[in-house]
């Protein structure tokens, strides 16, 4: 979240920004962060989430079984990087709590959605 408040404060600074008009679009990870930030910076006047996942942990869950531990080249590496996790089933365990349930029912700005491409 300290990274949405130092973008939306560092836009506040410049002139030709109007500060009641500072939105946040997230794609893909983004957009499970994106409404996260939305429902508890209230200085935003917009989010969008672009291919949100509401419950990542499920998302994940499905992944796996549905394509196994190479769904495309280097995709858990990647995820496990991002995450600081070394153990795929850690991970797994991890993200059943990134989840949006009780957050997305705080936003209290426009908040439309978008697909995956």
């Amino acid at each position: 979240m300290s990274r949405t408040w130092s973008a939306r404060s560092t836009a506040s600074g410049v002139l030709v920004v109007s500060r009641s008009r500072v939105g946040l679009v997230g794609w893909s990870l983004g957009g499970y962060y994106a409404p996260r930030a939305a429902a508890f910076e209230k200085r935003l006047a917009l989010v969008v989430a672009w291919g949100a996942n509401h419950d990542w942990g499920a998302v994940q869950r499905r992944r796996l079984e549905r394509e196994g531990e190479r769904p495309v080249p280097h995709y858990w590496e990647h995820v496990l990087s991002v995450w600081g996790h070394a153990d795929l089933a850690e991970f797994i365990d991890f993200a059943d709590a990134l989840k949006l349930d009780g957050v997305v029912e705080r936003i209290e700005v426009p908040f439309p959605t978008a697909p995956p491409p």
